[in-house]
């Protein structure tokens, strides 16, 4: 998420989760009964979806159940939980204690805020970083610094996160990614309420509102969260629009076992970029040059902005019909 402010937000929910489920249970959500553990898990029937919890004598989350007998190292537990051999339960990392990068994911590490199986990052500003606002605070190569994340990402595979996909099987989740990261396959974020059990999980999240455009630099954008009681405004993540049409999607942590839906890139018909010399069109100070080339960015019949040949933008808030073939270089 964007913001810590979420996760706060439903600090109600991490209490609760302490109070009432044991050190050794840890559900999850699926769609049937068969995506649990087949022996040793016991499957609540909800509204649309189950829930998987393993039995008496198991440690797991419910879709991974191992008997508590043969539990002598991490791998009983969940991500996020380390097993304690003296207490014999799950015990909680935390994470925000180490300075790696491995484990502590936040830039810069002083950023993290621990919570019971789960992290998350704080966008709290930082004198190891002063960026701009087209830049954020990345550690790229051991060296924590300003960095255009258009050019510092990850890249994930956004097809299973469509929102057109109905949820089935065993629920996925993003929250466990960090970081700057691009959707494959030219799909973006999707805008607007999706509903929930779609993009492979219970109550995935969503944009409330258009994502920055191409020079914007990064903007905070809130976000819908598409609960079983209805779609509500939820905390803001940070995106960028980057040159080549994709976005670029900041992840610091979600309490909720969740992920983010994806679309497919919205655009208008295949532009036509055809270039034009016109030293009486309007234009910005730093488009003064009068010998400049520009790109007439055409959608169809209509035009809003010209791009310098040096591949600076300079929007002239014009909308009148492309002179094609006039003055074209």
């Amino acid at each position: 998420m964007g913001t810590i402010k979420y996760l706060f937000g439903a600090l109600l929910l991490t209490i609760c989760f302490k109070e009432s489920f044991s050190q050794v249970s840890f559900p999850s959500y699926a769609k049937a009964c068969s995506d649990c553990n087949s022996t040793n898990a016991i499957c609540e029937t909800l509204s649309g979806y189950v829930k998987c919890s393993c039995k008496d004598g198991f440690v797991g989350d419910g879709l991974n159940c191992t008997k508590l007998v043969f539990c002598d190292s991490g791998t009983c537990c969940p991500q996020g939980y380390t097993w304690d051999i003296k207490t014999k339960t799950c015990k909680d990392i935390n994470e925000c204690a180490s300075t790696s990068p491995l484990v502590n994911k936040c830039v810069p590490t002083t950023n993290c805020v621990n919570l019971n199986g789960i992290f998350g990052c704080t966008n709290a500003a930082s004198p190891l970083c002063s960026c701009t606002s087209s830049t954020d605070c990345m550690n790229i190569q051991g060296n924590v610094q300003c960095a255009d994340p258009c050019i510092h990402y990850e890249e994930l595979d956004g097809s299973s996160r469509l929102y057109t996909i109905n949820s089935n099987g065993r629920f996925s989740t993003d929250r466990y990614y960090f970081g700057w990261f691009r959707y494959q396959k030219n799909l973006q974020m999707k805008q607007g309420c999706v509903g929930p059990l779609k993009c492979g999980s219970r109550q995935p999240l969503s944009l409330w509102a258009d994502p920055p455009a191409v020079g914007e630099g990064i903007k905070r954008i809130p976000l819908l969260v598409n609960s079983l009681s209805g779609c509500t405004r939820g905390a803001n993540i940070s995106v960028k629009a980057c040159p080549g049409e994709y976005h670029v999607y900041k992840y610091t942590g979600l309490l909720s076992s969740d992920v983010y839906c994806t679309a497919k890139f919205a655009t208008l018909t295949p532009p036509q970029f055809l270039h034009y010399i016109d030293k009486n069109l309007p234009k910005r100070a730093d488009c003064s040059r009068s010998d400049c080339y520009y790109f007439v960015e055409r959608f169809a019949e209509w035009f809003t902005e010209y791009r310098r040949s040096c591949g600076e933008i300079c929007p002239i808030g014009m909308n009148g019909k492309a002179r094609v073939g006039a003055g074209k270089s």
